[in-house]
């Protein structure tokens, strides 16, 4: 409530030094990087906690979150999807790693639109399809767990709709109306 982050990296570092496999103090020091901007120190923070409990799929997932933050969504993907295979039914795993393939979509769109050969232009658009169909499984399954969060519902629908498949993006556009007319 302070706000001395100098005083809680202290207070944590020693913390974790008398206590390395707390799963409190970790996850604190990792926020305590993120709250402050420092995104390397908290990947290696998650690097350390990973290896230290490999089988905990938090860590997985706060690593990805981080990696699609930087762009970096191949490596995203990857602990991502390490993180749904320790936990299936993880809502912000399916969620994050669909995001991860859609942003990957979006920033393989974005370089199609650049292109002015057709040729080349329609095969880099194929990737980015192919990245938008990665994409539903796992938004499809966040929606499973958790049919009630907006912005899943906001980002498959999109993915439909870039996919062109109208009667289900009606359906979620339904399912999203819905939820806005209970506010």
């Amino acid at each position: 409530d302070m706000k001395d982050y100098d005083k809680m990296l202290k207070v944590l570092d020693e913390g974790i030094k008398k206590f390395p496999s707390n799963k409190y103090l970790i996850g604190n020091m990792i926020n305590y990087y993120l709250d402050n901007n420092k995104e390397q120190e908290a990947v290696q923070y998650c690097d350390a906690a990973i290896q230290k409990d490999p089988n905990n799929p938090q860590y997985y997932m706060i690593k990805g979150e981080m990696l699609i933050k930087k762009n970096q969504f191949d490596d995203a993907i990857v602990n991502l999807e390490k993180a749904i295979s320790l936990d299936p039914n993880n809502f912000n795993a399916q969620f994050e790693c669909g995001l991860a393939h859609e942003k990957k979509g979006e920033e393989l769109q974005d370089a199609a639109n650049k292109i002015k050969d057709m040729k080349k232009y329609n095969a880099q658009r194929n990737k980015a399809i192919d990245e938008f169909k990665k994409s539903l499984p796992f938004l499809e399954k966040a929606r499973q767990i958790n049919g009630e969060d907006e912005m899943n519902l906001r980002f498959l629908r999109s993915v439909y709709y870039k996919l062109s498949m109208n009667d289900k993006y009606t359906e979620v556009d339904k399912a999203l109306k819905a939820i806005e007319a209970k506010k």
